[in-house]
């Protein structure tokens, strides 16, 4: 599953899933680009529409005890547990995607649309931080900017 820094554009790195429910499981991404962007980002990856039902009876299907996705993203049948293959992808918008899902499991073969939806910033991108820095140095007088210096020279040294 690929997905996009919604800021700078360029790949992001899976390194954290939760899953929160059975049909809904919580991603943590960081942008490829570390040096110039760095961006962390949560998502939600979540049962949109069940396109085709299990073909197993009810009281068999399991879904898988760690959510959506596995460790090695991966995204599981939400019916079964099994491994599913993503058949198509549809993105409205840069911050989101739907997946058009197909169970591996010749018992299920279940077919099920998924959302994934960006939810929040946890580290802002690099040149946020700087931009940010920067007008915060300006807007500060200049008595206690020079104060802020010596206090970063103190701490450099």
């Amino acid at each position: 599953m690929k997905t996009t820094c919604p800021y700078c554009k360029t790949d992001s790195v899976f390194y954290r899933a939760e899953k929160l429910t059975d049909t809904e499981s919580s991603l943590d991404l960081q942008c490829a680009d570390i040096k110039a962007c760095g961006a962390r980002t949560t998502y939600t990856l979540s049962v949109k529409k069940l396109l085709q039902p299990s073909r197993l009876p009810i009281d068999k299907q399991n879904p898988n005890p760690n959510g959506l996705l596995s460790s090695r993203q991966r995204i599981h049948c939400s019916c079964c547990g099994q491994p599913a293959v993503i058949y198509a992808r549809y993105n409205p918008t840069h911050i989101t995607s739907d997946f058009y899902t197909q169970c591996q499991n010749p018992a299920c073969q279940a077919r099920v649309l998924v959302d994934l939806s960006y939810q929040s910033t946890e580290l802002p991108p690099i040149t946020n931080v700087q931009l940010m820095a920067v007008q915060i140095i300006r807007t500060t007088p200049p008595k206690r900017r020079a104060e802020l210096q010596l206090d970063l020279l103190a701490m450099a040294g």
